[in-house]
C-alpha cells in the first residue's frame, strides 16, 4: 500500500503516538534501513510508555477552532442574559408600546401616560414572570453550554505493565540509626556504696568509671570499671542495667 499523507499510518488516532503509529503501520518503510535481527533505535527509546508529549496526537486546537469560540461565547452570553430576563423584556416592551399608543394615538397627558406605563409594565412582569423563569432558565443554560469551548481530554501515554513489574523497585534507605554508647565517666563516691568488693582482696572500690555500649536495637550494656586500695581492677557488665 502506498505511503500517502491519507493513509491510515500517518493518521493516528487521538491519544496514540505518531512514531509508534507509523512504525507499526508502515514497519516495511520505516526500518527499511535496518539490518537482519537490528532494533530500531526510535521504538526502542519509547519502549515502556517513553512517548515525548509532542508526539501524542491531541485535539486540534488551531486559529480556525478558537475564532469561533472567541465568537461564540460573548454571543451566547448576551443571549443567555437576554432569554433569562425574558419576562423582563416582554413587560418593558408592553410598557413602551403602552406609552406610545396613549400619548402618541389617545393624546393622554404625558403624567397619565408615564402611570398606564408603569402599570402596563408591572401588570405583564407579575403575570408573566411564573410563566417564564422555568423556561427561560432552561433555555439559558442551554445557550451558554452552547457558548462554552469543548474540553479536550490529553489521555496518559500506555503504560508498560509488565516493564513495571519487572523493574527493580526503588531503594528507600533508612536513615542511619543513632548510636546510645557513651564514653567513660567518672562515678561519684555515693555511687561506689554497696558495690561488689575485689574478688582478690575483699576491699571496696575506691574509684570507677561507668559506660554505655550499645549493641544493637535490643541490647543496651551498662559497663563498670573498678580499683580498689591496693591497685587491684575489675570489671562489672549488666544488659540495661
Amino acid at each position: 500500500m502506498a505511503n500517502t499523507a491519507n493513509s491510515p499510518a500517518n493518521n493516528p488516532p487521538r491519544g496514540e503516538c505518531r512514531q509508534c503509529w507509523y512504525h507499526a503501520h508502515a514497519s516495511r518503510e520505516a526500518h527499511a534501513n535496518l539490518g537482519p535481527r537490528e532494533d530500531c533505535p526510535q521504538c526502542v527509546a519509547h519502549m515502556g510508555g517513553r512517548h515525548p508529549a509532542n508526539k501524542i496526537v491531541m485535539a486540534v486546537t488551531g486559529k480556525k477552532n478558537r475564532r469561533p469560540a472567541a465568537v461564540k461565547r460573548p454571543i451566547a452570553l448576551a443571549a443567555a442574559i437576554i432569554v433569562f430576563h425574558a419576562d423582563v423584556l416582554v413587560a418593558w416592551v408592553a410598557g413602551v408600546l403602552c406609552s406610545i399608543v396613549a400619548y402618541g394615538v389617545l393624546r393622554v397627558p404625558l403624567l397619565m401616560t408615564a402611570a398606564m406605563a408603569v402599570v402596563a409594565y408591572l401588570g405583564v412582569w407579575l403575570a408573566a414572570g411564573p410563566l417564564c423563569w422555568g423556561p427561560a432558565l432552561n433555555w439559558s443554560v442551554r445557550i451558554r453550554r452552547w457558548g462554552a469551548p469543548d474540553t479536550v481530554y490529553s489521555p496518559q501515554p500506555p503504560v508498560d505493565h509488565v516493564a513495571a513489574l519487572l523493574a527493580a523497585p526503588p531503594l528507600h534507605r533508612a536513615p542511619a540509626r543513632k548510636s546510645r554508647s557513651t564514653g567513660p565517666r567518672p562515678l561519684a563516691a555515693y555511687e561506689l556504696v554497696g558495690r561488689e568488693p575485689c574478688w582478690r582482696c575483699g576491699e571496696p572500690p575506691v574509684e570507677g568509671t561507668h559506660a554505655w555500649d550499645d549493641r544493637g536495637d535490643f541490647q543496651l550494656l551498662s559497663n563498670h570499671t573498678f580499683k580498689c586500695r591496693s591497685g587491684h581492677g575489675w570489671t562489672n557488665s549488666t544488659d540495661g542495667g
